[in-house]
């Protein structure tokens, strides 16, 4: 076993970053130290990792510093912003992480600033010969219903959706049969049904209010492909068809062989410039072809379910970020299927 390395992990409380601590832990390669910081105080109870630090927002003064600060105070090799907004904070000063000792994981900011841009990344994959869903891009909440309307609405199902964001927050499906008492009485937890009109009501004047893409909904399944990029060219990935989603996460997906999508997603992330972990979702039209709905430029919630698979990603991409070599890998098993549970965590005098 070689000797131990210490990954410090930005937004450690998350799905992806409890994911990727299990699978670190779990490759024999070394002694995985494994320690980061959170905006949430109780992160290191469902993480658990060796080390943890509460911190404030990244909007806070002097945030940076702060966890460049506990990096280096844990003696990090590598530091792993997950978070979208992480990743672009820290892909900004890779010069100053690097030359505090330690490995960075995260894309160049000219691709970053492409992928966490949901209307530029279906501009630049249009524009490479990939499929997407017809979208108009959206200015002012007066300018939503007429959009819905050119784009076949209410014969034609049609969705609105922020340029940013993670979770789907402010997705919304526009159905001509809602109406406001259906949106506050009826709806179920997590409906995102309700027509323009409503919408258009309820944003306007609202300081929240920021340009958001209109465009056709896709009805067919949705897959999203995880796949790991080193100097452009791809390493390996995995294929997961959803069966489930609640707010944007997977609650039960399988992998699949989709060498087709592979190919889409492989294309799109190396024009872009993308490097690292990546995860590109796909969703089908009513004519079953898989177009482009977003770029996730990080390790996703599901990444597990690769692990699971036998392809432990967030393992090789640290070690490709030391500059070393991984060898043969190995094929991912098809058919590993995850269902997404809740998880407690018991403590005595308190969460802290």
């Amino acid at each position: 076993m070689d000797s131990g390395t210490t990954v410090f992990f930005v937004g450690i409380g998350g799905p992806a970053t409890i994911g990727a601590t299990e699978a670190l832990r779990s490759d024999p390669s070394r002694a995985w130290r494994v320690v980061g910081c959170d905006l949430d105080p109780n992160a290191g109870l469902t993480a658990a990792p060796d080390a943890f630090w509460p911190v404030p927002p990244r909007s806070a003064p002097g945030y940076v510093d702060l966890v460049l600060g506990l990096a280096e105070q844990a003696g990090t090799d590598v530091l792993y912003p997950n978070p979208t907004a992480d990743q672009c904070i820290f892909a900004s000063q890779r010069a100053t992480v690097e030359s505090r000792g330690m490995a960075l994981v995260a894309s160049p900011v000219e691709a970053l600033e492409i992928a966490t841009d949901k209307y530029r990344t279906l501009t630049f994959a249009r524009d490479i010969g990939l499929a997407v869903p017809e979208t108009i891009l959206v200015q002012q909440p007066e300018e939503v219903l007429p959009a819905a309307r050119e784009l076949g609405y209410p014969k034609r199902s049609v969705c609105v959706k922020p340029l940013e964001g993670a979770g789907a927050t402010g997705f919304r499906v526009f159905d001509p049969e809602a109406d406001m008492g259906s949106v506050i009485f009826a709806a179920v937890p997590g409906s995102n049904r309700l027509t323009p009109e409503i919408y258009t009501e309820m944003v306007t004047g609202s300081p929240a209010w920021r340009p958001v893409m209109v465009s056709e909904y896709l009805p067919g399944t949705e897959r999203e492909v995880d796949l790991l990029v080193h100097d452009g060219q791809l390493v390996t990935a995995v294929v997961r068809h959803f069966y489930g989603l609640y707010g944007g996460m997977a609650t039960e997906c399988e992998l699949v062989e989709d060498p087709g999508l592979v190919e889409r997603a492989t294309h799109l992330v190396q024009q872009i410039g993308l490097q690292h972990i990546n995860g590109v979702a796909f969703r089908e039209n009513a004519a079953g072809e898989p177009c482009v709905l977003e770029i996730n430029p990080r390790m996703t919630g599901s990444i597990g379910v690769a692990v699971a698979g036998g392809v432990n990603m967030p393992a090789y991409a640290i070690r490709l970020a030391l500059g070393e070599e991984l060898g043969e890998l190995p094929q991912p098993r098809i058919g590993t299927r995850m269902v997404r549970t809740w998880r407690e965590v018991y403590t005595h005098g308190g969460l802290s």
